[in-house]
């Protein structure tokens, strides 16, 4: 009888083990996510900045033409 309650608090110990650890593991998961989504972000506005300047200037004035 003792064996098998100290069996199953053994077992409740190791659940909530591997619940503190599939949390740490989540958590962490969500930051790399929100890292990554800064850095896609990033690339597309560089990617957008990098697209005007190949077009070059749009307006007369900042071609250095009159208008």
């Amino acid at each position: 009888m003792l064996t098998g309650m100290a069996a199953l608090a053994g077992a409740g110990v190791g659940a909530g083990s591997a619940l503190v650890f599939a949390e740490r593991r989540a958590a962490a998961q969500d930051r790399e996510l929100e890292s990554l989504a800064r850095r896609v972000t990033t690339l597309e506005r560089l990617s957008e900045r990098v697209t005007r300047l190949e077009a070059g200037p749009s307006s007369p004035i900042a071609r250095g033409q009159p208008d």
